[in-house]
């Protein structure tokens, strides 16, 4: 492996300021999203319907920086539109089962124990 290939892997990706796409009857913010297997693949999501509090890209841009603070930092960043349930299931259960990991069963099964 040369000098330029550890280069390219070490490098932080670069600061994406993102898309408002401006439809009908809603607002969208698009930007590039890194898959499991590498590719970038362009992604959209709802930013907010139009209504009075939301009819230009103006009313939107709040929304969409804090969308690109979320993409660009790599954590999660909830919104409204999150329901109570993922909020739990993201927030509450996956950061507690990083904290505690579950016993392995042959920890269990050598002390004897059943459950």
């Amino acid at each position: 492996m040369d000098i330029s290939q550890l280069l390219n892997r070490n490098r932080l990706p670069r600061k994406q300021k993102g898309e408002v796409i401006e439809t009908a009857t809603a607002f969208f913010g698009r930007y590039y999203h890194t898959t499991e297997d590498g590719t970038r693949r362009q992604k959209a999501v709802k930013l907010a319907d139009k209504s009075d509090l939301y009819r230009s890209k103006n009313d939107v841009a709040p929304l969409m920086e804090r969308l690109m603070l979320g993409v660009n930092s790599q954590t999660a960043i909830f919104s409204g539109q999150a329901t109570l349930t993922e909020y739990i299931e993201i927030a509450i259960y996956l950061g507690f089962a990083r904290i505690r990991p579950r016993p392995r069963r042959t920890a269990i099964a050598r002390s004897g124990s059943t459950a």
